[in-house]
């Protein structure tokens, strides 16, 4: 339903958007690769086709993402709707085995992550429908679930398999969120070596061992990175960051709520520092009394709710004095989101976009915030005064 209505939202309220653009593109590719089958075979394999898809690089996520709805079109008859449909369903599929992951491994995280992941409206709206979110949403969860899957495989044949389908999902990410994939796939794989040191090695047992060790790891990473000129240097962060966020700013109407940094420059010192009012203002903006069309106001509502789930978080940390136990995967998880709420915030100053760019990202940091808050507390306390009733 959620696919449905985003691709109704956009065509009727918002004048097309992405997902139609998409759609035309789609249709126009068939009309050109479909005179034979080594037509379409040339244009999945080889790239060739006419004029329809010029405005996308061959290696961008765009032509990955019409390949695949080309596909998709074939199968349902040229139909948007069952399209949509189809991606939804994968979409659904990998939150949906993320959830049953977690339910096995992380008792504690079942009700905040099935909220999340599955029940958050914006969260469930962005990745529905046609849409590249929809691809990301279910390959980052099922690269998550692979992952306790591999954690916890017992011989070499499980093992291989859920190795095989990590190394899918990450193949898939990567296609289409690469800025995305690239933190999630490293930070993940620093995991399953660090956690595989931990079973040879019981020095390496407690937490801070490991964190101390995977920290490590992605130290001698960046510096790695860093001097062999790859595409992940401070400078070339830098460089993207400031291009990305001067064209959405140029694009954006000053009468509309937007992220504004004056003096963000392309130095990696200046994204630290800016980084924190990025993120944060990812989470909690626009506000409800800032002046904005009802979109806007839309978004500002559900704002006041993840700013409740922070506040009740941090009082119930303050109240015990710690936080609640934190998995070595959540803390992963955890700094994923930080890394990728930067990266994703600091280019996007306009809060229509950065709203549905922040959908998967924000299901971590809710499904994390709502297991440190009270509401399991609340919910043992009344079920059980249920039954005693």
């Amino acid at each position: 339903m959620a696919g449905l209505a985003l691709g109704y939202v956009y065509k009727e309220i918002l004048g097309g958007g992405d997902t139609w653009s998409y759609h035309e593109i789609t249709l126009n590719v068939l009309q050109e690769t479909t005179q034979s089958p080594h037509d379409y075979i040339r244009f999945i394999f080889q790239n060739q086709v006419g004029d329809s898809l010029e405005i996308f690089r061959e290696d961008s996520n765009s032509f990955f993402f019409v390949k695949l709805l080309s596909f998709l079109y074939l199968l349902t008859d040229n139909s948007y709707w069952w399209s949509s449909v189809y991606l939804s369903l994968f979409s659904f599929w990998g939150c949906w085995y993320l959830f049953l992951r977690i339910e096995e491994r992380f008792q504690d995280f079942r009700i905040p992550a099935f909220i999340a992941f599955l029940f958050f409206p914006s969260i469930v709206f962005w990745t529905s429908g046609v849409s590249k979110d929809s691809l990301v949403m279910g390959a980052m969860c099922f690269l998550f679930g692979f992952t306790v899957q591999l954690i916890n495989a017992q011989g070499v044949k499980e093992k291989l398999y859920y190795g095989l389908l990590f190394a899918l999902a990450s193949w898939l990410f990567w296609k289409v969120k690469f800025f995305l994939a690239v933190p999630a796939i490293v930070f993940l794989l620093a995991y399953l070596l660090v956690e595989f040191l931990a079973n040879r090695f019981e020095v390496l047992n407690s937490l801070l061992r490991k964190a101390m060790l995977w920290v490590g790891m992605m130290v001698l990473g960046a510096v790695g990175a860093y001097f062999l000129q790859s595409d992940f240097t401070p400078d070339d962060l830098g460089f993207h960051v400031m291009l990305n966020y001067s064209k959405i700013s140029a694009k954006t109407s000053p009468d509309l709520p937007q992220i504004v940094f004056p003096h963000l420059n392309a130095s990696f010192t200046s994204i630290l520092w800016h980084a924190p009012q990025a993120v944060v203002q990812m989470l909690v903006r626009p506000f409800i009394w800032e002046s904005a069309p009802l979109f806007y106001k839309l978004i500002a509502v559900e704002n006041l709710v993840i700013l409740f789930i922070i506040l009740m978080a941090l009082v119930e940390i303050i109240k015990n004095r710690k936080m609640k136990p934190l998995p070595a995967f959540w803390w992963v998880l955890l700094c994923f989101f930080l890394t990728g709420a930067v990266l994703v915030a600091l280019p996007t100053p306009n809060f229509g976009s950065l709203n549905r760019y922040r959908a998967p990202l924000l299901a971590i940091f809710l499904a994390i915030a709502l297991a440190q808050g009270p509401w399991q507390r609340w919910w043992h306390r009344l079920t059980k005064g249920s039954k005693s009733a």
